[in-house]
């Protein structure tokens, strides 16, 4: 049991349980790996990291929600976040002080 127990944490720790279903829950301002937030995007932008992703969001009085997409280095701007799905591509974030619908 108890190997059961830490092979569920080690899992959640590097990602690997995945996100389906689950209800965007990210504290404002904090990066989440392997998450992606589909749909309600009003703009993309080219990104070097997902800290410009997020500076970009934070900007923006639209911004709601973001999703930086490692491989493409595309930042995916969001006017709502939507629930959370387990990708690897992606690292997603809530705005600091967001408010409006989150899905």
């Amino acid at each position: 049991m108890r190997v059961i127990y830490l092979m569920v944490i080690a899992g959640l720790a590097v990602g690997a349980v995945p996100l389906n279903n689950a209800v965007a829950q990210s504290s404002p301002g904090s990066f989440e790996r392997s998450v992606d937030l589909p749909g309600h995007d009003y703009r993309n932008a080219q990104s070097q990291d997902a800290e410009e992703c997020s500076s970009t969001c934070e900007a923006e009085n639209r911004c709601r929600a973001w999703t930086y997409d490692m491989f493409t280095r595309s930042c995916w701007l969001k006017d709502a976040a939507s629930k959370r799905v387990h990708n690897t591509c992606c690292i997603s974030g809530i705005k600091n002080g967001a408010s409006g619908q989150i899905d």
